[in-house]
């Protein structure tokens, strides 16, 4: 029984995966923060024995546009693109095994951590369809983790640009708009209801205070 009890203790604990939003004003360095993350990311994936593909997909870094992901660097999208959400369509769940699904399916499973730039402009519903899409694709992570278990990171300044058509991340309440629920699609309220679920979860924040931008 003693035995037993010291292999119990000594088995690794189950990974929590990393919740976390990095904010700050403009010229904090916000941006270099982000870089040197998946610097050392891709240092870790390349000591661990990956290569290639591994490695330059083990972070998933995505915008809400394409000006924002450039600067990003490192093979940023759009979120749109990262996570197969069509702009000009009602969200509705991918059909399994399309070009789509498989594309992101493959990207997401390659990512250890996401990284979501200029988070001010990314509402509660669109951080919903992010949740919603990751279950879709991945799974579940350990213990029912969001994102299939992956690592989390926001970025940004709630003081800059507000999502368009979209309600900013820090409104709290239900969802009272006019959108309506699509076929093979989740409910409008039940995709805010996601977004305000994983924001909820990131409770660890950094602030960048200091001014680097002259």
């Amino acid at each position: 029984k003693d035995w037993e009890k010291c292999c119990r203790e000594s088995r690794p604990r189950e990974y929590k995966p990393l919740r976390l939003i990095c904010a700050g004003t403009a010229g904090s360095g916000k941006t270099h923060t982000i870089r040197c993350l998946i610097k050392k990311r891709r240092r870790r994936a390349r000591d661990a024995g990956k290569k290639g593909e591994e490695v330059r997909g083990c972070c998933a870094l995505a915008a809400p546009t394409g000006s924002a992901s450039f600067q990003m660097k490192f093979g940023a999208a759009t979120a749109h693109r990262t996570f197969g959400i069509n702009p000009f369509h009602p969200f509705k769940r991918l059909a399994e095994q399309g070009d789509t699904y498989n594309r992101v399916r493959q990207k997401l499973k390659l990512a250890r951590l996401m990284i979501l730039d200029e988070r001010s402009m990314l509402g509660r519903m669109f951080l919903g369809k992010i949740g919603h899409r990751s279950r879709q694709v991945l799974g579940e992570g350990p213990g029912g983790a969001s994102l299939g278990g992956r690592d989390f990171l926001m970025v940004g300044d709630d003081k800059q640009i507000t999502p368009i058509g979209d309600q900013p991340l820090f409104l709290d309440g239900p969802y009272r708009g006019r959108a309506k629920q699509p076929d093979n699609g989740p409910a409008p309220d039940a995709l805010v209801g996601q977004g305000l679920s994983l924001r909820e979860e990131c409770q660890d924040v950094v602030i960048l205070r200091g001014m680097h931008r002259r």
